[in-house]
């Protein structure tokens, strides 16, 4: 192995995470949407943005368990969401401890960099998947997809001082 290896060990596992945290991220706001608010207008803002806050604290198998008892996703969501977590546990607690010793082999590798390749993919699926619960679950409330994509519009000129 040399050191161009290992860093791209280190930038997928890094990237691995990051993708991971965008699940979590729809995750959360589809519990706080469907479970918590339930109904536009229900709350004030500033207490939706409180328990959003809080959820946001909870790892994606809490996440997962919040989604469940509440039935928030579908059976096959469900399930989706439950083997990507397990592949999550692999990748944020086991990874290191059980490939780094064949990382020094081409088959070592070759599986390393695969399953980080496939839990990548599973997350920006998942990502999508649970964009479209949103957004189905918003037109359901009468807020078009059109409403959503303009307010993420306007928060990230004001996030790149555009306004």
């Amino acid at each position: 192995m040399n050191s161009n290896e290992l860093n791209l060990f280190y930038q997928k596992a890094g990237e691995a995470v990051w993708h991971l945290q965008y699940v979590e991220d729809f995750l959360a706001k589809l519990y706080v949407i469907k479970a918590v608010i339930i109904e536009p207008g229900s709350m004030e803002e500033e207490f939706a943005y409180k328990e959003l806050e809080k959820v946001n604290r909870k790892t994606l198998g809490q996440l997962i368990g919040l989604a469940e008892a509440k039935a928030i996703v579908s059976p096959n969501l469900l399930k989706e969401l439950k083997d990507f977590n397990d592949l999550r546990i692999w990748v944020v607690h086991r990874s290191n401890r059980e490939s780094r010793y064949s990382l020094y082999t081409d088959t070592g590798r070759n599986e390393f960099l695969n399953k980080m390749s496939n839990f990548v993919s599973m997350s920006v699926k998942l990502q999508s998947s649970l964009k479209n619960e949103l957004v189905v679950y918003g037109s359901r409330c009468g807020i078009s997809e059109e409403e959503v994509t303009e307010i993420a519009e306007k928060n990230l000129s004001s996030l790149r001082g555009e306004i």
